[in-house]
């Protein structure tokens, strides 16, 4: 039959306890056990009075044998009182004394019975607690003793090491899915069990505090986590608490470089702290990055980051994952390049920030450009280009417009690019055959007005001139319509000059010269402004005809 089992330990001070959990205090609630531990290992008298309540807990509890336990019991007492009091009360030899008593005691217990003697949260104990049981493993060796300690397993390596030729150490993984799977069955959250096990990954404690919060209808994070997690990342030390901080806001997968860039830090300094995050077991490994060890984790530590600190983090998250972005598709990684986008775009909304979010959406863009997503393309435009005009943001405005026109290019089937060619073909033939397929292509391609300078020279400005040459001036101006509009707006200053001079053209051609004048005059002045020779010949030849 197992005979008692003492329980050593826990934030309030020391516990000894029966088999069935019943604990007595040893020291104030206010201490903390390092402080009992020292009282117990330096004074006899209070190990005596320790050891004697649980024996004395064990009263009409434990049988051995059907044998009275008075028995057993008060030879046990007596032997321990005169072991202790024989040690005297000198601080230097207590220590000592109180080990070889304690290891007397547990092993004449043995006699009677198998012992088990039940360490728990040794992480909390001092330097004394691991020599005892160190004493304990090498001069109890051959009775039916057994020691199990437990502890976290971020403190594991000091105590490990303390106690590794003495002991066996024991890996407790994550609870299984079908371990989860019962626990939520049994607390009538069975159709749950799949989510919980994947915030929690199995962690003990987390899968038992969530099902105890929506047991009570709180379907976030219960506040006994919260505070778990954060005392768990204190632990780990302020350094390590602001890596793990900014390392929430960029998603599930944490490459320690970009982590570092974030922060401002050397690569070196950077895998050094995410390393010190592992050890602490706040990280794990996931390929080539790292991740958070469960996703309760992640979402504490981005909760309770000061709103200030966590929007900073993004809009630098945002800027950084689109530069990203462009170096993953100049080496051809397109997949990575596509997710540091995706990401990039996350942390611009969380960011509450336009510019940030502008900076995620083009960059998403360029992924879409890179892999051929025609349709990811047309939606990601459809938020960048008045996002923006909004924020008067000419240069990319101009790529977004070009971008748009492409993307509408290629859904029409590629009359586009066919018209790039048939539109010159027709201005430099005259042919009536080119000039009308040219026509068609335009009117096939679908170019939205807002994307019309795709074309540029290449195509309306060749098909307008093509149309002034056949003698349809009417139908040229058409055709430069949504060009000139979009060249006034952004303004493309080469094109805006070139499109007003064959514009003023056509004005002529129709005997309006009031408006060709303006037109023409206008052309004049940026082709000078930007030395737009070619321009600036056509434009004052045109006007010389007014006279």
């Amino acid at each position: 039959m197992l005979g008692p089992g003492v329980i050593l330990g826990d934030r309030q001070g020391y516990r000894l306890a029966d088999s069935a959990e019943v604990c007595v205090d040893l020291d104030t609630a206010a201490r903390y056990c390092g402080q009992a531990e020292r009282k117990i290992a330096t004074s006899p008298a209070i190990a005596l009075a320790a050891a004697e309540q649980a024996i004395g807990l064990l009263a009409g509890d434990v049988a051995l044998a059907d044998e009275p336990y008075s028995s057993w019991a008060d030879p046990a007492r007596g032997e321990l009182r005169g072991l202790l009091r024989r040690a005297g009360l000198a601080a230097a030899e207590a220590a000592l004394a109180t080990g070889e008593a304690v290891t007397a005691f547990l092993t004449r217990l043995t006699e009677r019975a198998p012992v088990l003697l039940v360490v728990d949260d040794l992480q909390y104990a001092g330097q004394s607690t691991s020599e005892f049981i160190h004493y304990l493993g090498r001069h109890a060796q051959g009775s039916r003793l057994l020691v199990v300690a437990t502890i976290r397993a971020e403190h594991d390596r000091q105590a490990g090491a303390a106690l590794a030729s003495v002991a066996t150490r024991v890996e407790v993984g994550p609870l299984g899915a079908a371990a989860v799977e019962q626990l939520a069955r049994e607390a009538g959250q069975g159709a749950l069990a799949g989510p919980i096990l994947q915030r929690t990954r199995g962690h003990t404690l987390f899968v038992v505090e969530v099902l105890r919060a929506l047991a009570d209808g709180d379907l976030g994070v219960p506040e006994s986590l919260r505070s778990a997690v954060q005392a768990r990342v204190r632990q780990a030390g302020p350094v390590t608490e602001t890596l793990l901080r900014a390392a929430s806001v960029l998603g599930a997968a944490i490459d320690p470089l970009t982590l570092g860039e974030l922060l401002q830090l050397t690569p070196a300094v950077a895998v050094e702290r995410c390393e010190q995050a592992l050890q602490a077991r706040l990280l794990v490994v996931s390929g080539r990055d790292y991740e958070f060890a469960n996703d309760l984790i992640r979402e504490v530590l981005y909760a309770t980051t000061p709103e200030p600190t966590r929007l900073a983090y993004h809009r630098r998250a945002a800027d950084l994952l689109a530069r990203l972005t462009v170096i993953a598709g100049t080496r051809l990684r397109l997949d990575a390049a596509l997710e540091y986008a995706r990401r990039a775009v996350i942390a611009g909304r969380a960011a509450a920030d336009e510019h940030a979010l502008a900076v995620g959406l083009d960059s998403l863009k360029t992924a879409c450009l890179n892999i051929g997503d025609a349709t990811g393309l047309a939606a990601v435009l459809a938020e960048l280009t008045p996002l923006l005009r909004r924020l008067d943001d000419l240069t990319r405005l101009q790529w977004a417009e070009l971008d748009t026109g492409l993307a509408a290019a290629e859904a029409g089937g590629g009359e586009a690019n066919l018209l790039r060619c048939a539109a010159p073909l027709a201005e430099a033939t005259g042919s009536p055959a080119v000039l009308a397929d040219a026509d068609r292509l335009l009117a096939q391609a679908s170019i939205p007005a807002g994307g019309a300078w795709v074309y540029g020279d290449d195509a309306c400005m060749s098909l307008a001139r093509a149309w002034l040459g056949r003698g349809h001036p009417e139908r040229a101006r058409t055709v430069l319509a949504p060009l000139l509009a979009v060249a006034e707006r952004v303004p493309w200053t080469a094109t805006l000059a070139a499109t007003l001079a064959t514009d003023g053209r056509a004005l002529l051609r129709m005997g309006q010269h009031q408006q060709a004048r303006i037109q023409l005059l206008r052309a004049e002045d940026l082709a000078l402004k930007h030395g737009l020779a070619h321009v600036l010949q056509e434009a004052r030849s045109s006007r010389a005809t007014l006279g």
